[in-house]
Parts: C-alpha cells; sequence; structure tokens
C-alpha cells in the first residue's frame, strides 16, 4: 500500500493526522484512503499533513476520487503538503480547485507545514478551550 496514516501530536500539542505516500496511488487505494479520512474512519476532521515521496503517482483513477468524493457536511480541515515535485503540486492544485478546497498549502519541509498547521488551527482550538 502507498500511504499509511497515523494521528500524533505536533510539540505545541495539536493533533493532527500524518499521511505519508510513495509510489502509484490507484483508484481503489484513493477510495480506500478518503473512506480512512472519513468521519467514520478515525482520521475525519482532523488537520492534516501529509508527506509526499518523490516517487508518488497519483493515478487518472485516484484523482477522479479525490475531486469526487469531497464531503460537504464535514468541516475543509487544513492540510499541510510537503513535496518536492512539481507534478505533485500541480497535482494538489488541481484536486483543490475542483474541490474548492482553499486550506490546502504547500511546503518544502516539514517543519514549515507543521508551523504552518500550528498557525492555523491555534484560533480554532483556543476558541474550544482545549489543546486539540
Amino acid at each position: 500500500m502507498p500511504f499509511s496514516l497515523q494521528n500524533e501530536r505536533t510539540l505545541s500539542s495539536l493533533r493532527i493526522t500524518r499521511l505519508t505516500i510513495s509510489g502509484k496511488i490507484t483508484e481503489e487505494e484513493a477510495t480506500d484512503l478518503m473512506t480512512k479520512l472519513g468521519r467514520e474512519g478515525g482520521f475525519g476532521g482532523i488537520p492534516l499533513l501529509v508527506i509526499s515521496d518523490p516517487s508518488t503517482d497519483i493515478g487518472a483513477g485516484a484523482r477522479r476520487i479525490f475531486t469526487a468524493q469531497a464531503d460537504a457536511t464535514q468541516p475543509v480541515m487544513p492540510t499541510a503538503v510537503v513535496t518536492k515535485s512539481a507534478v505533485m503540486r500541480v497535482t494538489v492544485n488541481f484536486i483543490g480547485r475542483v474541490n474548492g478546497n482553499q486550506n490546502t498549502k504547500m511546503f518544502a519541509t516539514e517543519a514549515e507545514a507543521v508551523r504552518w498547521l500550528e498557525e492555523t488551527c491555534a484560533p480554532a482550538t483556543a476558541a474550544k478551550g482545549t489543546g486539540a
């Protein structure tokens, strides 16, 4: 499987989901991933840190799944994508435009991505009175 998911906390105790991806992602794998990131999947509703290996290739079937399966009833969580691949950057931007997701940002390093997630999510967690 070209992806792995795990829940973790940043140094400032923000709860995030780490998605590590590599290799070719098929339509079936994209469906599985979207299910896991959904409301019932255990990873939904949590800011997402995506670490993309340079070998990552999102196939046409997977792109269809990622653009078609946005859950309008679930808030769009901030997503930080770490990649050095120009192709991955174009793909992520395309998916975001199709979904209308304006809450995804790309970074060259994991440290920058985590800092952005912490800054972006700090007002929401402070308003709830929790550490996320």
